[in-house]
């Protein structure tokens, strides 16, 4: 059989145990070897007691190999992938953090990293599986260019850990015609501290032998622990548990085959961070001139799981039935609170369509803090946008738009200009917004400086259109409201302010735009031109165009005249010629998996969709109108990804469309996203723009 493509879409078959038996966990079996005298290493008498998550009063057995060959150099932290999803997201409850079968569309697209060295670096194979019908074949040549800044690898590499006991499994299966027999050791799994040279804990194979190599720090001699033959053209089981830890509450147990094969305590890791877990091929030698035996390594890997601090041995055999984990689930923001940056003090909730006043703040100097709980050990990013524009990572509590000194002292960056904002912020289970993140929050705020208004001041209710020929209401009318002139079927119409029942003053209406009035209404019913026992006055009435409408109530109390709070409205007639029953609608969207041209289903405000059920990063989004429609339509996609297009005939898609295929662009990866859509059709020679949808979503 072929390998196929990791891009060539497929079904994923249904799931069996592939004829092969259940494996249990044996006694335990300990085999260690000195590689450089060939030597039966020495075994210290000593029983220690180690508490795993799972297991009480287990006796381990300390072992110690200490060999004085050189120490294979892993390379120092390169900056990451900016391209690779973030994260994706289940339930906190399950012991499994990931899970990858490569029985999907799309394997390794979500949540872990890849350093690859060429194209041949990592593929979905048919070839070998050890449940289902697929893995993940990894290849690296001897010719390949390096794949970082000091090596030649095929790897995959997961966030750092969060925990320092974690649970680590994957099949594994060496082919004889891609994987000779070799002097020189490659590395097949290894846990890398960032900003640590040597990988303090490595699985590696050299002469098929599978070797577990551990160097702690500097100070420590290499300690080289055989585990076994490294047999090929057969699957291999790995089960790890590791208590990642500089001193003796560290420990390690691995499981090989579905038998315990080490049971071992003390230090697993050097100073610094807790690791990355990294899988796939990586061979020192070949970044050197050391010679060795063979130029091409290929190695399978299969149900690979990561599991945490609460998962079992049974959770993670890799032949086990398949569970599908996606990450672990990182905390989402509570609430976000406004700053006063002039008295460093909080000023309240600050919401979705919510006002900051500077006039009320005495001050132009605000922040924007997220509230999390008092254990979240992330990193939040802030995304501002607006007439001032900040993106900012916090990495540490109190978390703010602009930062702070850690003192209580909230930076500003010289305050909020006028105008409307739309902030999006984001939390990240790791530092530097790396990591999963959880949903984003989505607020829009107005900044504007105005007089403090007294509660107890009137206020217009709403406004009324009236048909001044019948004296009947019409109907209410709203900022931005758009009429068509046959639905109100006359041009004699007038305007009335709805106040409380209680009031007691006068009107104050003045209309500008089409037509120009300014006048007062004295009593009930409070109205733009006269009202008479019944009967509405219309003045020159309102004929197609486009008003401005602004309505003062004033008070009479105790003598005096005191001004309420104005309200003001824009409108527009239009000329009859266009009915609202034809005007272009966006009925819904759909989002399209673009890898097999088919729809996943339809999207609505406010959805949280999972990476995991869409399969695939290569996605787009089509709009759904009418049949009838003739027009382009406008797609404004912010968030996680950025872009505007318009699509000027059906299907009408946020990407490309030709002949059955959809185009996808960059893709959909996991984040926050807001997606305006907007239709434009061309009536009497005019191009006329329909109400914008717009919907907000997420991807975990």
């Amino acid at each position: 059989m072929t390998d196929i493509l990791k891009n060539q879409p497929r079904k994923i078959p249904a799931r069996g145990n592939g004829g092969r038996q259940k494996n249990t966990p044996g006694p335990i079996q300990l085999s260690l070897t000195n590689f450089q005298n060939n030597k039966p290493s020495h075994l210290m008498n000593m029983i220690t007691k180690f508490r795993f998550s799972h297991l009480t009063n287990l006796l381990l057995i300390c072992i110690t190999a200490v060999s004085c060959q050189m120490v294979d150099m892993e390379e120092n932290p390169v900056q990451e992938e900016n391209i690779v999803a973030k994260s994706t997201g289940i339930p906190s409850s399950s012991p499994v953090i990931y899970e990858e079968t490569f029985e999907g569309s799309e394997p390794l697209y979500a949540y872990v990293k890849k350093q690859l060295s060429s194209e041949h670096s990592l593929s979905v194979s048919s070839t070998e599986s050890l449940r289902g019908k697929y893995s993940g074949r990894f290849e690296l040549r001897r010719n390949d260019p390096k794949a970082t800044e000091n090596g030649k690898r095929s790897e995959i590499y997961f966030p750092q850990a969060d925990h320092k006991n974690r649970w680590y499994a994957f099949g594994l299966f060496l082919p004889a015609d891609g994987y000779a027999t070799d002097r020189n050791k490659d590395i097949l799994s290894q846990w890398h501290q960032l900003g640590v040279t040597t990988a303090p804990m490595s699985l590696r194979v050299q002469n098929d032998r599978f070797l577990l190599m551990m160097k702690i720090n500097s100070a420590t001699a290499t300690q080289t622990i055989d585990l076994g033959p490294a047999t090929k053209d057969r699957w291999h089981e790995f089960t790890f548990q590791v208590v990642h830890s500089t001193g003796k509450d560290g420990a390690i147990e691995i499981w090989h085959n579905g038998e315990k094969i080490l049971s071992r305590n003390g230090a697993t890791l050097s100073d610094g961070p807790l690791p990355r877990w990294k899988l796939g091929i990586y061979k020192p030698s070949w970044g050197t001139s050391t010679q060795t035996d063979t130029e091409l390594r290929v190695a399978y890997y299969d149900n690979i799981r990561m599991g945490s601090e609460n998962a079992t041995y049974q959770d993670m055999i890799p032949s086990q039935e398949n569970i599908q984990g996606w990450g672990l689930d990182v905390e989402e923001i509570q609430s976000l609170t406004l700053i006063n940056g002039l008295t460093n003090k909080p000023a309240g909730t600050l919401a979705d369509g919510g006002t900051i006043n500077r006039r009320s703040l005495q001050t132009e100097r605000v922040s924007i803090r997220a509230e999390m709980t008092s254990g979240f050990q992330g990193s939040i990013l802030f995304d501002l946008k607006g007439p001032k524009t900040n993106s900012y990572i916090d990495n540490k509590a109190p978390f703010a738009l602009f930062g702070d000194d850690s003192n209580g002292k909230y930076y500003h960056s010289g305050g909020l200009p006028l105008g409307d904002y739309t902030l999006t912020v984001t939390p990240y289970a790791e530092l530097k917004a790396k990591g999963k993140a959880a949903a984003s929050k989505t607020i829009r705020f107005r900044v504007v400086d105005e007089e403090v208004v007294d509660s107890a001041l009137p206020t217009v209710e709403s406004v009324t259109m009236i048909q001044a020929n019948t004296n009947t209401e019409w109907g209410k009318i709203t900022d931005g409201a758009q009429l068509d002139a046959r639905d109100l079927g006359t041009h004699k119409l007038t305007v009335k302010a709805n106040l409380s029942a209680s009031f007691k003053g006068r009107v104050l209406f003045e209309l500008t735009g089409a037509s120009q009035k300014t006048s007062y209404s004295e009593n009930a019913p409070y109205v733009l031109n006269n009202y008479s026992n019944g009967n509405y006055s219309f003045g020159s009435g309102l004929y197609p165009g486009s008003y401005t409408l602004k309505v003062t109530p004033f008070l009479q109390e105790g003598g005096k005249e005191l001004q309420g709070v104005s309200s003001t409205i824009r409108f527009s007639i239009v000329d009859g010629q266009i009915s609202a029953s034809i005007m272009p609608t966006v009925q819904s969207l759909t989002m399209i998996q673009a890898n097999t041209n088919t729809e996943w289903g339809k999207i609505a405000d406010g959805a949280k969709i999972y990476a995991k059920d869409l399969g695939t990063h290569k996605l787009t989004v089509r709009a759904n109108l009418d049949p009838s429609f003739k027009g382009r339509v406008l797609f404004e996609l912010s968030g996680a990804s950025q872009r505007t297009s318009f699509s000027g005939s059906a299907p009408y898609v946020l990407n490309n469309y030709k002949n059955g295929n959809y185009s996808f662009g960059s893709g959909l990866y996991p984040g926050s996203y807001t997606l305006k859509v907007t239709p434009f059709q061309e009536v009497n020679g005019k191009e006329v723009q329909e109400t914008p949808t717009t919907v907000r979503f997420t991807i975990i």
